[in-house]
């Protein structure tokens, strides 16, 4: 049997159990256990470039998840402690999104009691944290807003005390513009007054930024006010490098007030996509109350959002919300690269609306992006119809590279 002191695993985890009292700290619920939230510095709200695990931030971004995802999540520690989460989401396009996950910390090995003493008792500790959660995000409402809430299960064993309780987590995400979304979180609200959780209010602001068509830049900020008792702020960023159907994301970020040196407030880390369905992503912290830290998470999707449930067709004076509609889910499909979805969503509007220049542009622009040089002129030509000031954008827009630089161009610019 291996012997190990514990005394500075107790004090960092203070996962404190109290026969009498009945309180708990729990506070190994603060503990990011996803690889992106540590190569984001610790972010404890990230509201851009979401998945599955989001859930243990903010239920509501569960709703901007688009397919079926799975996730696992092994998290190294010192002194042989780990901590394993699997997460799991089910979107159900007009109904919600569901979600569940399971967070477990422990210790892979036997520890020995040490008295006050100094001498060990020949007793052994046992170390085990585990929480379970159920999660559900409604539907956008109103086309920009979503609603999340977040079920907990949580259970504490140290040495001869255990701990068990309700709690529930609330979030509400607001989607700006289609590229700058806000969020905010309300975490372990107790459903046990005589329990003392660590009450966390998390707010954060994202935007994801096009630089090209291949390149793009996902800054965030975060503020949390933790315990109640005092405020982090967070500042990070992810680059997203498109090669054909595998991405490669670089993330870095830094949290303020650092847990010990000001190296402890960084994160780094990296991630790996493939057909925008598999990704593997490693966050590394160099330094914390927790040591070294290392994550790896793996994400699986499973095809897109499940069908869409039949409507009515809509009244005339509906037209014009529907739009919006189209015009998001269009841009999503822009977002992922899928341009053939995106092409049929705005000719959608097109064949409502033949002078809706907006949709006739992007259709323009995305036949450029897919060097398709004969229709990209025939739709640059119908856009230039309906608003001939337009070509000025035109020459400066990166996404009509492909057609500026063809030979289309000058025979345009002839016309």
């Amino acid at each position: 049997m291996k012997i190990k002191i514990i005394i500075i695993t107790i004090i960092l985890f203070q996962s404190t159990l109290s026969a009498s009292s009945k309180t708990s700290t729990a506070e190994f619920l603060l503990i990011q256990p996803y690889a992106k939230g540590a190569s984001l510095g610790g972010a404890i709200y990230s509201p851009v470039g979401n998945d599955v695990n989001i859930q243990y931030n903010n239920p509501a971004g569960l709703g901007l998840v688009n397919k079926y995802e799975i996730s696992f999540t092994h998290f190294f520690l010192f002194a042989d402690l780990y901590m394993d989460y699997i997460s799991a989401c089910l979107p159900i396009r007009d109904f919600g999104t569901f979600g569940a996950g399971f967070v477990m910390m422990g210790m892979s090995d036997t520890v020995a009691e040490v008295g006050l003493d100094g001498l060990f008792t020949g007793d052994n500790i046992e170390f085990d944290n585990q929480a379970a959660n159920l999660a559900y995000s409604t539907p956008k409402l109103f086309d920009t807003l979503l609603f999340g809430l977040n079920f907990k299960y949580y259970s504490m064993k140290l040495h001869k005390e255990t701990f068990s309780g309700l709690s529930f987590d609330m979030g509400v995400s607001l989607l700006i513009l289609n590229d700058l979304l806000f969020g905010i979180a309300v975490k372990d609200i107790e459903f046990d007054s005589s329990t003392v959780l660590p009450l966390a209010i998390n707010t954060g602001i994202g935007y994801s930024l096009q630089l090209n068509k291949d390149i793009s830049l996902n800054p965030s900020m975060g503020i949390s006010l933790l315990k109640l008792n005092y405020f982090k702020i967070n500042l990070n960023t992810e680059f997203v490098f498109n090669f054909n159907e595998i991405s490669c994301l670089l993330r870095a970020g830094y949290s303020y007030p650092a847990e010990a040196d000001f190296v402890s407030g960084l994160g780094t880390g990296i991630g790996i996509m493939i057909n925008k369905k598999y990704k593997i992503d490693y966050g590394f912290k160099p330094s914390s109350e927790l040591g070294m830290e290392h994550r790896i998470s793996l994400v699986i999707g499973f095809g897109e959002l499940a069908p869409i449930a039949k409507k009515k067709t809509p009244i005339r004076k509906n037209i014009q919300e529907s739009n919006k509609e189209i015009f998001y889910r269009a841009a999503r499909y822009r977002n992922l690269k899928l341009y053939n979805k995106a092409l049929l969503e705005y000719r959608k509007i097109i064949t409502r609306d033949s002078k809706n220049i907006k949709a006739a542009y992007n259709i323009a622009s995305l036949y450029s992006i897919k060097n398709n040089i004969k229709y990209a002129s025939m739709w640059i030509k119908y856009v230039l119809k309906l608003d001939s000031s337009l070509i000025d954008r035109i020459e400066n827009d990166p996404d009509f590279e492909n057609f500026i630089n063809s030979d289309g161009y000058p025979d345009l610019l002839k016309k």
